[in-house]
């Protein structure tokens, strides 16, 4: 099932496969752009250095099949980032990335919001996790603002949040 949803200023899409040749060609542009050293700063080493559009491939190419891939497109439907879920351990692990001149702007709360409404609907899923730098302060904001909690785990410099998608019954 293919996860897709628009909200007030945004078009998400989920990458399918395989993709057409244009609508690949026409993402590789932007890949570079979106991928810039003060967005992947905090990212793992295969988001670094994603500087031409052939990178941009192999980058692509390598999160698709790590994860499932969302783009962000803006209401002019250019791509101006991406959302990921990689299925792990009985949970999913989110994670997103915008261009930085869209930063500020409320999307990534947006983004997000409509984006747990979306997998309580369409899924079964049970929980969400999301990884973020400690000193990403703006990131750890918004994961709060949309009703994530801090989870009792860290891995190294990066905190854990989650939150529960299904209600628990009690016993």
């Amino acid at each position: 099932m293919m996860l897709s949803f628009n909200t007030k200023r945004l078009n998400v899409v989920e990458i399918e496969s395989p993709f057409s040749a244009k609508e690949k060609g026409q993402l590789l542009q932007y890949i570079p752009k979106i991928l810039s050293p003060e967005v992947v700063k905090d990212l793992p080493p295969n988001f670094q250095g994603v500087n031409t559009s052939e990178a941009g491939e192999i980058w692509l190419d390598d999160m698709c099949t790590q994860s499932r891939v969302l783009v962000i497109y803006n209401k002019q439907l250019l791509p101006i980032g991406f959302l990921f879920i990689a299925a792990e351990k009985g949970a999913n692990h989110l994670g997103y990335l915008f261009d930085e001149n869209y930063w500020g702007a409320g999307l990534a709360s947006e983004l997000l919001r409509e984006f747990i409404v979306q997998v309580r609907v369409v899924t079964n899923w049970q929980k969400l996790i999301a990884g973020v730098a400690r000193d990403n302060v703006a990131s750890i904001r918004v994961l709060k603002k949309v009703g994530f909690k801090q989870g009792k785990q860290t891995q190294g410099d990066t905190l854990l949040y989650e939150i529960e998608l299904r209600s628990r019954t009690p016993c």
